[in-house]
């Protein structure tokens, strides 16, 4: 199977991987601040460049698409939830204390609680 894109070979698209593929993952780090995001994003601009039927000049042009294509895709993840990415998640525990305090007589999955 040499096309894996309309425009690019296998061996095309490997080389252009290997050249941009660690300032890709630094930049989605920066912006999603979360190795496993990161390598999502990178996974997700490589295959929009893969699907796309960008021709580029040289590799300047390669990797200024890749950066402003790395940058809209990170900001779009990061806009799907409201605040910042890495606080997303955090919870007040002192808030809801009351709803997972457990009781000694409690019996949770057919288990006395300790």
């Amino acid at each position: 199977m040499e096309n894996n894109s309309l425009l690019r070979t296998d061996k095309e698209l490997a080389e252009l991987y290997q050249r941009h593929v660690d300032q890709v993952y630094r930049l989605c780090y920066i912006y999603l601040k979360n190795p496993v995001d990161a390598e999502d994003a990178v996974q997700s601009v490589f295959l929009k460049l893969i699907k796309s039927r960008m021709v580029f000049n040289d590799h300047e042009h390669e990797k200024a698409w890749l950066i402003v294509t790395t940058r809209n895709y990170c900001k779009d993840v990061k806009t799907v939830i409201p605040g910042s990415w890495e606080t997303a998640f955090k919870l007040d525990f002192k808030e809801y204390s009351n709803l997972y305090q457990i009781d000694h007589n409690i019996t949770m999955f057919g288990y006395e609680a300790l």
